[in-house]
């Protein structure tokens, strides 16, 4: 019985497949993967040679279409099939027919490499290749293909775009396609792209008669609908979220002229939109016209690339010499088509057209977008982390109205900062561009001052509608270095200040011919190399980088001015440095004659401790009655404001004259405003003076102040553009 029953377990065992242990088991698939890798790597350096050393033939294509199968992503395996397929026929060594045979063969050999691998971007794209090389490609057939592999995988993006090719090489109408798009969404909502593809269609059956709505207004109202039942179904897709994006997108603002500015021998143009103007690289060019007659320009973009939103050329300062009040007209053409123009007569410097940023939805479509806003405000009592609920909020309530929901705008993406902390960056973005947006729409006039200090911004946006501006204050933000280029448009400025923000290093600096003022204060550039790259700001006379790792920079400490008037040593924190002191040309002039006139203070925002001795050394007659320094200014919004009541004089009879619109804003109707130096003034310094001692008697004038009478001007005519320092402790640099 006992033996007996062995041999039946013997004969049980008999035949079966010895199970192998686990570590044979890798190893053998170690060996395999070995056996597998050595026959690739020589099939790759066998194809490679045989390109290297020109030989197309029958082989390099059986062992390219061997490599291809086992791996259908080597870009170049596809490109040497394409090489020897041209030179079988550029050198005539097979016929049409054999050619026609080997595209037919190629096309079998994609859909064999797609069966391993459906998202081959290196399949797909010879794919497209050998269609637009066949002689009579079958359209329905390739077509088919697409819905064979869009029913095994709807996401299939490469099939997409395939499709999308063979569609307009078919000539397959677009209704037909739009009809796919919507069979597939309503399968699954969440087939994004089905939307896209949805987005590329409906402007070509239902187009705007305006041109201003993506679709025709009835068409834009099914696609919200539609649309937000999609997103409500499953609120954390994003495919119906980007396709209501595209829906809730503003109107697209015609092509035009925004601002046109003449100043300094050169005439500045920004435009709506980022063209090139070049006639080499584009139909569309600028045209200058002076009193009729057409005006030779070469027009540079003030970005450096090809396609810009602002562009520069020169202008002779003669057209303006005299009396001469020049009629300018800068048009934009595309050919011989006036698409826009702006006139500037009668001598006029410059204009400009204020920027519209409302969506401009009409009112039934305004009703549609409140309905779904108020969906949205619903699904966040039950999801308050819905992130795409809360940007899409956002976006709705700026196609809305914008002004009425500016607060809620900017408590939605604080929200939306903590709750997608991954795309923080994205939405502080984002705030940028709506604060700046905010703010250029409440400046009256886009010529003169723009506050933008204070506002958290991190990038830069609508710079182009700044082109006129004299002074820009960007202060306390945390913009950082990789904002500096966006600042090109800033053609016309003449003071920029970029204090207390986030700037390492000054490279990108874009060039800014009309800067005079650049106040850096308070950021983290590290070393005096970096005043380097504002060098081709050729008028920049004063760069205050005090509170900077620079400023105790050795090379800033020891920088001599060889040409100062004088040279005062001043001891700060037990070191005494040495301050080189410029005068202005014909300040002295102009001192005596206005103490003649007038009793004059000094008032300046430079610190008693070295403004007091070279004070001194200005005034050798005693002009200044009074001095007021720092002390007496006002820190406000990153400024030190210079407050006239601290004259303890009559306001109706103070005059304040300094090169600094940020130093009197409390009283702009006391100023003489500073119109900055035309190229006339620099090659005769005799009438700065001249000019200012003018300004100020009209200025007594619209005052109404008695002519015999002695009053108070509060004379700044010293201040940070007459001294330039050497050291770190003034912070700034002559250029």
């Amino acid at each position: 019985m006992d033996k007996f029953s062995v041999m039946v377990c013997l004969s049980l065992q008999h035949g079966r497949v010895k199970t192998k242990t686990s570590a044979e088991n890798q190893e053998a698939k170690r060996k395999e993967k070995e056996k597998k890798s050595r026959l690739y790597k020589i099939g790759i350096e066998k194809a490679f040679k045989k390109r290297q050393t020109g030989e197309y033939d029958d082989e390099a294509l059986a062992i390219s279409a061997q490599l291809l199968v086992a791996n259908p992503d080597i870009t170049t395996l596809w490109n040497i099939r394409r090489e020897v397929i041209l030179h079988f026929k550029d050198e005539d060594q097979r016929s049409e027919g054999e050619i026609q045979q080997q595209m037919q063969s190629e096309l079998r050999l994609i859909e064999q490499c797609l069966c391993a691998n459906p998202k081959s971007y290196g399949g797909w794209n010879h794919r497209r290749w050998v269609l637009n090389n066949m002689r009579i490609p079958i359209w329905e057939q390739e077509l088919a293909l697409c819905n064979k592999y869009l029913e095994l995988d709807e996401r299939n993006f490469l099939c997409w775009d395939y499709r999308r090719f063979v569609v307009e090489r078919s000539k397959i109408c677009a209704a037909d396609e739009f009809e796919y798009s919507s069979k597939k969404i309503m399968t699954n909502f969440s087939n994004y792209s089905s939307w896209h593809y949805r987005s590329r269609l409906l402007p070509l059956i239902y187009p705007d008669p305006t041109g201003k709505l993506p679709i025709q207004e009835s068409k834009h109202k099914e696609e919200l609908e539609l649309v937000q039942n999609a997103a409500f179904t499953d609120p954390s897709d994003q495919s119906p979220w980007f396709y209501q994006r595209w829906l809730l997108g503003r109107t697209h603002q015609p092509l035009m002229l925004s601002q046109v500015n003449v100043s300094s021998g050169v005439v500045c143009v920004s435009l709506t939109h980022c063209i090139s103007v070049t006639r080499s690289n584009s139909d569309m060019h600028l045209e200058l016209k002076v009193d009729g007659e057409n005006f030779p320009t070469t027009w540079k973009s003030t970005s450096g690339q090809l396609y810009s939103h602002v562009w520069i050329s020169p202008l002779s300062e003669d057209l303006f010499a005299g009396n001469k009040k020049p009629a300018i007209v800068v048009s934009l053409l595309s050919g011989t088509s006036l698409v826009h123009c702006m006139s500037l007569n009668a001598g006029k410097r410059q204009v400009t057209i204020k920027p519209q940023f409302s969506a401009g939805f009409s009112e039934g479509i305004t009703s549609v977008l409140q309905d779904e806003l108020d969906s949205c405000m619903q699904l966040l009592d039950l999801e308050p982390d819905s992130k795409w609920t809360l940007l899409t909020c956002v976006l709705l309530m700026q196609a809305i109205d914008r002004h009425r929901y500016q607060e809620d705008t900017f408590a939605k993406l604080i929200q939306l900062t903590e709750v997608d902390c991954h795309r923080s960056g994205y939405y502080r973005d984002l705030w940028s561009r709506y604060k700046m947006e905010y703010t250029i729409d409440k400046c009256s006039e886009l010529d003169q001052n723009i506050d933008l200090s204070c506002l958290n911004l991190t990038a830069l946006y609508n710079c182009h509608y700044l082109s006129c501006v004299h002074t820009v204050d960007l202060s306390n933000n945390n913009l950082t270095s990789r904002s500096l280029p966006q600042l090109h448009p800033l053609q016309c400025c003449q003071v920029l200040k970029l204090e207390s923000n986030a700037i390492t290093s000054l490279h990108g600096m874009p060039t800014l011919m009309s800067l005079q003022i650049l106040s850096l204060q308070g950021n983290t550039i590290k070393t005096a190399e970096e005043v380097k790259f504002l060098q081709p700001c050729t008028n920049l006379s004063s760069v205050d980088l005090r509170d900077n790792p620079a400023e105790k920079d050795e090379m800033l400490k020891e920088l001599p001015i060889s040409n100062a008037d004088f040279v005062v040593p001043v001891e700060i924190d037990g070191t005494v440095h040495q301050v080189y002191v410029l005068k202005r040309p014909y300040v002295d002039e102009f001192l005596q004659r206005m103490g003649e006139l007038y009793e004059c203070v000094l008032f300046t925002a430079s610190l008693a401790k070295y403004a007091d001795p070279v004070a001194d050394l200005l005034d050798r007659w005693g002009v200044f009655r009074s001095r007021l320094f720092r002390e007496s200014c006002v820190f406000h919004r990153g400024n030190y404001v210079k407050d006239l009541n601290k004259l303890g004089r009559d306001l109706q009879k103070v005059i304040i004259v300094d090169n600094s619109p940020a130093s009197y804003i409390f009283h702009p109707d006391n100023a003489v405003e500073w119109l900055g130096e035309s190229r006339r003034a620099q090659e005769t310094p005799g009438l700065i003076s001249s000019l200012v001692i003018k300004l100020v008697l009209d200025k007594t004038s619209s005052l109404r102040c008695d002519s015999s009478e002695q009053h108070s001007l509060l004379d700044c005519m010293w201040d940070q553009n007459d001294t330039q320092a050497s050291t770190s402790d003034i912070s700034y640099c002559r250029m």
